[in-house]
């Protein structure tokens, strides 16, 4: 009998929050609101003609750790000098998402962690991604996500 029990209430229990999922999906396609899945490539959001930031990510990376494997999920927002960059950035962003994977997998977690290494991260990304394009378009670079595990 107990095991009956049991056995109903976690029925009950996954009937319920299949029907919230479903209702949440009813929603957020009504509102236009998503929750992007963790390891998809979430596309940028439209930016206006007068925004001058750009996301970057998540882009997903092993970590130069001797000891152990370390993943890296990153995401990134590029600050731009001016509005119109944003469309010759998107060209571009094979090269500019290259051009920071391969700096950042080649840092130790430990310093990456450090107010130092973001700090480095930031100068790095500006200065690898300004010198992937004809002339410098990136002003400043911020940390939207940096997961380690």
């Amino acid at each position: 009998m107990a095991q009956r029990q049991s056995t109903i209430y976690w029925a009950s229990v996954l009937l319920m929050l299949t029907l919230l999922g479903l209702l949440w999906g009813i929603q957020s396609s009504r509102s236009g609101l998503t929750l992007p899945s963790i390891g998809k490539h979430v596309p940028s959001l439209p930016l206006g003609q007068h925004s001058r930031m750009l996301p970057v990510g998540p882009l997903v990376m092993n970590v130069a750790d001797v000891d152990s494997f370390r993943f890296l999920r990153l995401s990134l927002a590029l600050e731009l000098a001016s509005p119109g960059e944003a469309e010759a950035l998107r060209v571009r962003m094979p090269e500019v998402e290259h051009a920071i994977i391969v700096w950042v997998a080649s840092q130790p977690s430990a310093f990456l962690r450090t107010e130092e290494g973001k700090r480095q991260l930031r100068i790095a990304v500006a200065s690898r991604v300004n010198a992937a394009l004809p002339h410098p378009a990136v002003s400043n670079v911020y940390v939207s996500e940096m997961l380690f595990q």
